[in-house]
């Protein structure tokens, strides 16, 4: 999510406490938290963002579509980092027989 979008679902949850009671510093998406308590309110905007029912549903739908691309590709990520992984224990175990295969054969 683009931070000027989080900020503005930021406000929207905060719109719904009581005022003066959040203090949100908005000057950078991971600063979305109450200073009071630090408590992060990202998951909180996310959720409303996705259930708002003053949002029409075009930016709804295109909120969750999103949502589930970014879980899609995490998903890949770290499949692909298994992979590799496992593409890479498998190199050094190769890598160790052919050093133990040359080792036997001059020595």
């Amino acid at each position: 999510m683009k931070g000027g979008t989080l900020r503005r679902a930021v406000r929207a949850v905060c719109a719904e406490l009581p005022a003066g009671a959040t203090g949100v510093r908005l000057s950078r998406p991971q600063d979305a938290s109450l200073p009071q308590c630090r408590t992060d309110l990202t998951e909180d905007a996310h959720t409303h963002l996705y259930a708002c029912a003053r949002l029409p549903a075009q930016v709804r739908e295109r909120a969750a579509a999103a949502r589930d691309a970014a879980r899609r590709l995490v998903k890949k990520s770290r499949e692909l980092s298994d992979q590799a992984d496992v593409l890479i224990r498998e190199a050094e175990a190769a890598t160790a027989a052919l050093r133990e295969t040359m080792r036997r054969a001059t020595g």
